[in-house]
């Protein structure tokens, strides 16, 4: 017989012949593709029906064949001989050439005999980019033995989502129906898919025999997500011990935090696999915790799980009772209750995620399942007693007196219903239908194409608790009233509402901010949400303290902003639209500002885009002499609450403001009082912090330093970068002198650079005389000056300092005298010095003398804290200065900072003795 067959995919070529029983195959030629098989063999008919054949496989692929199959280039040469009578037996002895599997180098050879379901010998090996596996012996009999091992250092070169390193050694024995054996497991930074496991391993043994030992132990550490860093559970061990008879199991796994849980059984092991026995106990630690009161019978088996009749109770006095729990494939049946369980809300402050916990309301709730080919049964569930206490920044309790939530079914159709009442949460309702089917699979779902119908009702008077859940100082108030209807199908809900809210206000006391007057429209239909109308109409209620801000024109009428747009609600994509008009936004006497504007937000589910221009039609903002106390730009507070670095939020928000300052808006704060005008643009995007671009200059005002009231001759402050990093170019003087001097502040805010400056220009101990005397110092010589220094410290100091410390109160100052540069305390010299003066000109008497303030100095100082104290140094005979920064540790330490003609850091430590 010959035959020669083609096709595009496949050619096949075949001489045969057939005599006295015996079919010889002389040759086999098929090819699909690139894969080329050449074979020859011989059948016989009669008798047992011995076989053999030979050949050699050339570039095979299985996904010629199965599409799905992983990609692969198999070359092998091969023998295959045995007989199909009594029954099947056989051996293939094999050799991979050089092969791929999924693009891997795969190598290996391999001895099988099998003699019908037991494997008579086996000798195997096999390696694919590093990972070996080996397999050696028989198996299938008693008196078998069949050793394995895998070494896998390198999983990851694997593909399919596999990582780490995986070693197992094993060795089976006894049949597919009894099997025993013993192994030994190890792996490392695992990775399947999604999930990581840091450390696995285990050990086990199963003797032979009803009556064998059975010992197995597996633990592991660091189970969790790959994309974070905390895993989900952190240990986890299992131990089972005794023999088929009886024999014990227990499982103790730790989670996250608090939680942790575990369980042990009792029973015995049959075939099948089938175990049986009792659930001992059960323990569950953390938010949720729950403990088995009494055992409970258990079955499990390869297509049934049935737990008998069990109770739990929870850790706060809550009871859960399992009358009947069974579970086999595409079918089961639950029936049970609970009582006293107690229900809350808390909202993390620095995730803001929401969790459950509480003790204020108490619900209960019963259940009737049976899910098989039909979906049958009742869950319901209702409040017993207690309020709704809601955990968010403050807690809030919602007068609630009423809960339910009802879930029925009859024959696949269901139906679901919620009601809820309290006295400041107002009442919420709502049902509807749908009709559920068993898929092939088994699983259980909405039919994707039957009628989904529901409707639902919410009127809350106030919403005056809602503020307090996101912080603790925002006070919220107005009516909220909705109506909701569900139809269409699953496969393509349609879902309609509508939204009121009348008289809505937003107040934070603490930042000034007052919206109130507010009125919400919105409404929904389909795939679409139409923000009809979002307004305030807000008045004044606080006047500020200044005089130059024209009140009566600016809140003759109530300020309004008003929003508008529409969302699509299956993308998230949407824009709005919003105008502000002398919009009062911060209300107190302190903090005050009326502005308006016009601007939009195009939104995704996990993105806003704000864009924008907005004007302050006037403002007001006074801040302390004394700034908040803060921590430094080189300080760094790593996890303050031991809950590692926060996740970065999935939402994404840019900005694009155009910002006007306008014609009145002033500020007080830090000694100074004027009026800001310019323009900023921020900006920000994915990835890049706030930044700003513009200039805002003063206009007029004074700024009080050295005790006097120096006039502001220039301020610009430049924004091109970071917001926190301006630019500066301040320039203030005292005024009315045949000098006019004050000081000139450059660089940035984070490196700002101060110097005495003059008109005309003078030397510096002039300047710093003009500033503070409104005169010159005397013009002596250096030796006049060291006889006048003392008169004048006796004549300012007095008895006790009186009158240097009421001239100090009278300009300002905590301090002012005059006395030697070197420190009291008889500081020792170790720093290097730069000698200069305060405009960064070197004079020559600095340079010459090297100390740190040359002879006698003017020293003016002011306390920041009990602490601190900060305090200038001018030579009076030189150009030399220094801002000097002394902080007190503690009583015997303190920490001295100079900068100017000196730059040094010093410590001191005092010792007193009697």
């Amino acid at each position: 017989m010959s035959a020669d067959l083609r096709d595009p995919q496949l050619a096949l070529r075949l001489d045969a012949r057939h005599r006295a029983g015996l079919v010889t195959i002389e040759r086999l030629v098929a090819s699909a593709r690139a894969a080329r098989l050449d074979a020859a063999g011989t059948l016989r008919l009669a008798g047992p029906g011995a076989f053999e054949a030979r050949g050699q496989l050339k570039n095979f692929d299985p996904r010629a064949f199965v599409p799905s199959a992983p990609a692969a280039e198999l070359n092998t040469r091969f023998s295959l001989k045995g007989q199909r009578l009594p029954q099947l037996a056989g051996q293939l002895d094999f050799e991979l050439a050089p092969s791929t599997f999924e693009g891997k180098p795969l190598a290996g050879k391999g001895e099988l005999r099998l003699d019908g379901s037991r494997l008579a010998h086996a000798d195997l090996a096999l390696e694919i980019a590093g990972n070996r596996l080996s397999a050696k012996g028989r198996y299938g009999k008693p008196g078998d033995a069949l050793d394995v091992h895998l070494d896998a250092p390198s999983l990851a070169t694997l593909g399919y989502g596999l990582g780490g390193r995986l070693k197992l050694d094993g060795v089976l024995r006894g049949s597919v129906e009894h099997p025993a054996g013993e192994f030994e497991l190890l792996g490392e930074k695992l990775g399947f898919g999604s999930l990581r496991v840091d450390t696995v391993n285990g050990r086990g043994r199963l003797a032979e025999g009803r009556s064998g030992a059975i010992a197995l132990t597996l633990g592991l550490t660091g189970l969790g997500r790959m994309d974070e860093k905390e895993a989900l559970v952190r240990r986890a061990s299992f131990a089972f011990d005794g023999s088929r008879a009886a024999n014990t199991a227990r499982l103790e796994v730790i989670g996250r935090g608090a939680q942790a849980g575990a369980l042990s059984l009792a029973g015995q092991l049959g075939d099948g696999p089938r175990w049986e026995g009792r659930l001992e106990s059960l323990e569950v630690r953390g938010d949720y915790p729950v403990v088995l009161h009494a055992p409970a019978p258990l079955l499990l088996s390869r297509d049934l799980l049935r737990l008998g009749a069990a109770e739990l109770r929870g850790g706060s006095g809550g009871r859960y009772r399992l009358d009947e729990t069974r579970w086999q494939a595409r079918h089961l049946v639950a029936r049970g209750s609970m009582g006293g369980v107690p229900v809350g809300v808390i909202l993390d402050p620095s995730t803001r995620a929401v969790k459950s916990r509480g003790d204020s309301l108490q619900i209960g709730g019963e259940w009737d399942v049976d899910i098989a080919e039909q979906v049958n049964g009742l869950v319901r569930i209702y409040r017993e007693k207690g309020d709704l206490e809601l955990q968010g920044d403050s807690p809030v309790r919602l007068g609630l007196d009423d809960l339910q939530l009802t879930l029925s079914a009859v024959a696949n159709r269901l139906a679901f219903g919620f009601s809820a009442h309290g006295s400041r949460l107002g009442s919420a309702s709502g049902a509807g239908t749908a009709l559920a089917e068993r898929t092939v699979d088994g699983s259980v779902r909405l039919v994707p194409g039957a009628p989904l119908l529901g409707s639902a009702r919410l009127d809350i008077p106030s919403i005056a608790w809602a503020g307090p859940l996101a912080d603790q100082n925002l006070k919220t108030d107005g009516s909220l009233k909705g109506e909701f209807t569900l139809a269409g199908t699953p496969a393509r809900p349609e879902a309609a509402g509508r939204v009121r809210g009348e008289q809505l206000s937003f107040v934070m006391a603490d930042q000034g901010l007052h919206l109130s007057g507010g009125t919400l429209q919105a409404d929904f239909n389909r795939d679409r949400l139409n923000l009809e109308e979002f307004s305030f109409v807000s008045p004044n209620r606080v006047k500020p303290n200044e005089g130059r801000i024209d009140m009566a024109r600016l809140t003759r009428t109530p300020g309004t902003l008003k929003a508008r747009g529409e969302v699509q609600l299956a993308s998230g994509a949407g824009r709005f639209d919003f105008t502000a008009e002398r919009l009062p936004l911060l209300q107190r006497a302190d903090q005050w500002l009326v502005l308006s504007g016009e601007g939009e937000v195009i939104t995704g589910w996990n993105s806003a885009h704000l864009k924008g221009r907005l004007a302050a039609d006037a403002g007001f903002v006074e801040l302390s002499r004394t700034p908040a106390p803060s921590l430094g730009d080189d300080v760094v507070v790593l996890d303050p609450a031991g809950k590692g670095p926060p996740q970065a939020s999935p939402f994404r928000m840019s900005v694009d403001l155009a910002i006007g300052l306008g014609d009145a808006l002033y500020v007080k704060a830090l000694g100074l009082d004027t009026r800001l005008a310019g323009n900023l643009r921020l900006i920000s995007g994915d990835g890049r912090p706030l930044a700003a671009t513009g200039t805002i200059t003063t206009v007029g005002g004074v700024f009080e330093g050295y005790g006097q009231m120096l006039s502001i001759e220039r301020g610009i402050v430049t924004f091109s970068g970071p917001l926190a990093n301006p630019g500066l170019n301040v320039i203030a003087l005292r005024k009315g002198l045949s000098v006019e001097a004050g000081v000139g502040i450059s660089g940035t805010a984070r490196r700002p650079v101060v110097r005495l400056v003059s008109e005309p220009n003078v030397p510096d101990p002039e300047k710093l005389g003009w500033i503070v005397l409104g005169r010159p110092p005397d013009q002596g010589s250096g030796g006049e000056m060291a006889l006048l220094l003392p008169a004048a410290q006796a004549l300012l100091g007095g008895s006790g300092g009186s009158m240097s410390a009421g001239l100090a109160k009278a300009l300002g100052f905590d301090e002012i005298s005059f006395g030697s540069g070197i420190d009291s305390r008889s500081r020792v010299q170790t720093s290097s010095v730069a000698t200069g003066s305060v405009t960064g000109t070197a004079s020559g008497a600095s340079a010459n003398t090297g100390s740190s303030v040359p002879g006698q100095v003017i020293t003016i100082g002011k306390r920041l804290s009990s602490q601190a104290m900060l305090s200038f140094e001018q030579s009076i005979a030189g150009t030399s200065s220094i801002v000097k920064l002394t902080y007190q540790l503690s009583r015997r330490i303190a920490v001295i900072g100079r900068a100017g003609s000196e730059n040094a850091l010093d410590m001191l430590f005092s010792l007193s003795f009697r």
